[in-house]
């Protein structure tokens, strides 16, 4: 009788697991790289509020989804992002120092991007290149005596780019509107405080979106080639065959010269006074 009874049971057990075992294995799927992020490491993945210390604008960043602070693999070059946006490029009729190529109009950032977090350092380039061409050499000073095509190699040896002007005026602002990014002199080393030469990155303050060095110390390479307007949009402009357009005066230059708006062009060659950052599209 009780074989009976548990021979039906006995059976309906053996068959569930028979079922059992021809189900396949849970399917695991591995984890799969971004590869628009395989460029860089996270600093830190939200902005720093001590930093940007604008409520608007780190929303702005947040929104994009991507790290605030982030270091490219190939160079350690650290970077900060620049989140899509407007803004007003030139400068008005009644600043000081004005030139007549800053022509004021509205530029649209349609496009987050990366810019290096101070003009490249010696360090970084010979990291890259192998060999350092600055007249004040010191590791953290920042690179001088570097062509526009030097820094182009520079850049396609390793992923990056340089800025066009509109993104560079862009960052260099970040949401502000007078002709210096906050006060020069805390700000730049510039022909009033520099003692005639280059100084390391990072000594003097940073501006609103953590960038440091955007006035004074080296002017800086940009993408475009030189045109008497500066370009509406994000892209960078053709401009002039064989000029280049830079930004952000130098060591030797009065405070005039290292305005946000001051457009400054040459052909493309070196100078003890010239340097460059660099920058990435974020998508």
């Amino acid at each position: 009788m009780l074989t009976r009874i548990l021979a039906p049971i006995l059976c309906a057990l053996l068959a569930v697991a028979s079922a059992c075992d021809q189900q396949s294995d849970p399917v695991v799927v591995a984890p799969v790289l971004n590869a628009a992020s395989s460029w860089y490491e996270i600093v830190r993945q939200d902005p720093d509020p001590a930093v940007v210390t604008d409520a608007e604008a780190r929303a702005r960043m947040t929104a994009t989804k991507l790290p605030w602070k982030v270091r490219d693999r190939m160079t350690g070059i650290v970077m900060l992002l620049c989140p899509p946006g407007e803004f007003t490029m030139g400068s008005p009729a009644s600043e000081a120092g004005r030139e007549a190529n800053e022509a004021q109009h509205s530029v649209t950032i349609t496009k987050a991007f990366y810019l290096s977090e101070t003009e490249v350092t010696q360090e970084s380039w010979q990291k890259v290149v192998g060999e350092n061409p600055s007249e004040f050499q010191l590791a953290n000073n920042p690179v001088e005596q570097v062509s526009w095509n030097d820094c182009q190699s520079f850049c396609l040896s390793s992923g990056l780019r340089l800025a066009s002007e509109s993104e560079w005026e862009y960052a260099c602002r970040a949401g502000t509107t007078g002709a210096y990014a906050g006060d020069l002199a805390s700000m730049a080393w510039f022909r009033d405080n520099s003692g005639g030469s280059t100084h390391p990155v990072k000594q003097r303050k940073l501006n609103a979106w953590g960038l440091y060095d955007m006035h004074g110390n080296v002017w800086e390479w940009c993408e475009d080639g030189y045109a008497e307007s500066a370009s509406s949009t994000q892209q960078a402009s053709t401009g002039i065959v064989g000029t280049r357009v830079l930004r952000g005066g130098g060591w030797y230059d009065g405070a005039s010269g290292c305005r946000t708006a001051d457009r400054a062009r040459a052909p493309g060659g070196t100078n003890h006074h010239v340097g460059f950052r660099v920058a990435r599209t974020a998508s």
